[in-house]
């Protein structure tokens, strides 16, 4: 178990490049400074994923396969080949000769599949979990508990593993036993013994600094990681929290001031809420502007949308031109969307994290503009597209593509009568 301190500092550096069957793998040196103890591994990558992890004598302790971005294989202290679902969930794994088949839960209001349990040995084994719904625990087929996990306090670390013996829980490293057996932890990650780091969704991270292991892109470049780990559910959570605040998901009339008082996250949901009530692939592309313009003007995302004369349905400074519902919401699916893509918006704007949990809508680039379907006939050109007479560049609708004419805008524009049209200056 790595050691953990009051005072903690992580670099993620880049030490040199190797070339390898045609592929460009940078080792990375992790370096974790707690007192006077230092752990050391390096990752060799493979198209953005770890490959390879090293400790600090270079003894090669764990080889990692990908597809499709998700681990298939690995070889370690323990030799596993791994199947997903069409959700990208871990279906079953096959453990030195052993299969483990994993169950889950839907929850159908919140299109989130929940991890429960698993089958091995024809007996099946349900996860237990505490108030912020990590893995403290394992039942049998008798709901009887016989395994316990001790988190270190504020700290997503398995401390101890702890196993119902002469009358008391006492802790167990006996790699059997059902509760070390076990490699899902927290919320729905893979521990992997030989490094330390949990594994989820393609994403490897260190529950003691609570970084992700993510490959620099350029060289001499110092990465300093801040999410934490099971992203996508931290916001999940947080979207559902506020879906279930009736003051959050109440209506607001438009005025001049009507954002006042009010969250970045509400600000932000209800606007992307009025710019598209119920198509999910063009809110997602909105959500992807506002992104993109953050990052391009370097400043903070509620600034963003509540620039003047930038966002019809937030209304800043006038009236918006057209009939939208405005600040409102109707508690659809379409607010729902609204909702995670703003709780996403305030939480990273990290293109890795992004591309993971709302990708890109198929073709879309990196545009910071775009004006409602019935402006089209403000577009014109033939290869180089103009609006307003001004040059644009990669105009594209989502769910069709990009547009490289008038004429074909033209001729499309009533299908897509129910989006935006998005470009770039």
């Amino acid at each position: 178990m790595k050691k953990i301190s009051m005072v903690m500092m992580v670099f993620l550096i880049i030490v040199g490049s190797v070339y390898t069957n045609s592929y460009a793998n940078t080792i990375c040196s992790d370096m974790y400074m707690l007192e006077e103890t230092v752990d050391e591994y390096k990752y060799e990558f493979c198209n953005g994923s770890i490959e390879r992890i090293y400790d600090s004598s270079g003894n090669l302790i764990m080889k990692n396969k990908f597809e499709n971005g998700l681990r298939i294989e690995k070889k370690g202290i323990d030799k596993c080949k791994f199947t997903y679902d069409e959700n990208r969930n871990l279906k079953f794994e096959i453990r030195n000769g052993k299969k483990i088949t994993y169950i889950y839960e839907y929850d159908s209001k919140f299109n989130y599949y929940m991890i429960s349990g698993f089958v091995y040995n024809d007996e099946t084994f349900f996860y237990t979990r505490d108030e912020v719904n990590r893995i403290d625990g394992i039942k049998n087929s008798k709901q009887e508990t016989i395994a316990k996990y001790i988190y270190i306090k504020d700290n997503n670390q398995v401390e101890k593993v702890l196993e119902y013996k002469d009358d008391e829980w006492k802790e167990c490293a006996d790699s059997t036993f059902v509760g070390n057996f076990n490699k899902i932890r927290n919320i729905c990650s893979y521990y992997d013994e030989e490094s330390e780091l949990y594994y989820e969704n393609g994403v490897f991270y260190d529950v003691v600094t609570n970084k992700i292991i993510q490959e620099s892109k350029q060289e001499d470049e110092i990465q300093l990681f801040t999410y934490g780990d099971d992203l996508d559910y931290s916001i999940a959570c947080w979207q559902q929290s506020l879906l279930e605040d009736s003051n959050f998901n109440s209506g607001k009339e438009w005025s001049p001031t009507w954002y006042e008082g009010l969250s970045d996250v509400e600000i932000i949901a209800r606007v992307i809420y009025g710019e598209n009530t119920y198509v999910a692939v063009d809110q997602k592309a909105i959500a992807w502007v506002i992104r993109n313009r953050t990052k391009k003007y370097g400043c903070v995302p509620v600034e963003v949308v509540l620039e003047d004369y930038q966002f019809s349905a937030a209304g800043v400074p006038n009236d918006p031109s057209y009939q939208t519902i405005k600040t409102q919401n109707s508690g659809d699916t379409g607010w729902a969307g609204a909702v995670y893509r703003a709780c996403l918006i305030c939480t990273t704007l990290d293109e890795y994290d992004w591309d993971i949990l709302s990708e890109k809508p198929s073709g879309m680039s990196s545009q910071t503009c775009y004006r409602a379907w019935f402006c089209y006939d403000r577009f014109s050109g033939n290869g180089q597209m103009y609006y307003d007479g001004v040059a644009v560049y990669d105009v594209y609708i989502a769910g069709y593509g990009y547009v490289e004419s008038y004429d074909e805008l033209y001729n499309i524009i009533d299908s897509y009568s129910d989006r935006n049209i998005f470009f770039s200056y």
